[in-house]
């Protein structure tokens, strides 16, 4: 059987909340106003603002950072079933590699073994899926899920605010909560 993949922010860790958080503190910018698409803008700040931001929360969160609901549940199973290490491919780069470590050793030590990738940018995840043999993936990012799905076994993009109005490929299934990859991942026969 093919690996099993997951994109980290967005699909197994909730960053969004702390980002708001942050954006009000730094800006008094209510965050939810401009998160209508993956990658977001906002009026006054340009990228560099944005991204230093988006860096200095997930700096800031190691400690208080947690999953989505069913996430731990879900992975857990998927380990006992797979047998295989849970497979996380990140665009975070690699000098937020130590704060991506602690936030998931925070929430998963002695769960399930588990490898983190890092990409290092939100447009080559392919490449790694394909070079770490991973037929199934879950991502947020519905741009990324619309450019994989067709080389990837399943492909699942987790329904959040930013992205349930962006069309997608049919072959890309939606969910709600990542423990509905589980009927798609080992049907029941």
């Amino acid at each position: 059987m093919k690996r099993i993949g997951f994109d980290i922010d967005g699909v197994i860790l909730n960053l969004h909340i702390h980002l708001i958080k942050e954006f009000k503190k730094q800006y008094g910018i209510d965050l939810r106003l401009f998160l209508t698409e993956f990658i977001f803008t906002v009026p006054g700040l340009d990228d560099d603002d944005i991204s230093y931001t988006i860096e200095q929360t997930i700096l800031k969160t190691t400690k208080v950072i947690r999953p989505f609901k069913t996430v731990k549940e879900t992975l857990v199973q998927i380990f006992e079933q797979s047998k295989e290490p849970i497979l996380f491919v990140t665009a975070r780069e690699l000098h937020l590699k130590d704060a991506t470590e602690k936030s998931l050793e925070n929430n998963f030590k002695g769960m399930f073994e588990y490898e983190t990738i890092y990409t290092g940018e939100i447009g080559n995840k392919l490449q790694y899926l394909q070079a770490y043999d991973i037929g199934y993936f879950t991502e947020d990012n519905p741009d990324t899920c619309n450019e994989i799905s067709q080389f990837l076994t399943k492909t699942f993009l987790v329904n959040r605010v930013y992205n349930v109005n962006h069309k997608t490929f049919p072959d890309v299934i939606r969910i709600n909560f990542l423990s509905d990859i589980i009927s798609h991942i080992y049907p029941t026969r």
